[in-house]
């Protein structure tokens, strides 16, 4: 149905979410929200995997540091003087 309508099938769009997946991990760090969630959602589908926990760890380890810098940059700017008065 989707393929009828868009000209697109859902394996070429899980194919071209996986191409994305492989390049932040190739990349070696989540640099925005979207990839975050993304990793998070394959972090999901692979939980269970005993094939893919290979996988499952690196993902994680990527979410981790993401939101090990989004703390650091949360604490940074409470630390930085507002404006004088």
């Amino acid at each position: 149905m989707l393929r009828d309508g868009a000209g697109i099938s859902l394996d070429s769009l899980n194919a071209k979410r996986l191409a994305r997946i492989a390049k932040v991990r190739q990349k070696g760090k989540i640099t925005t929200d979207a990839q975050y969630y993304l990793l998070r959602e394959r972090i999901e589908e692979v939980w269970e995997d005993d094939e893919r926990q290979d996988e499952l760890h690196a993902l994680q380890a990527l979410m981790q540091d993401y939101e090990d810098r989004i703390v650091a940059r949360a604490e940074k700017s409470k630390r930085k003087p507002g404006p004088a008065a």
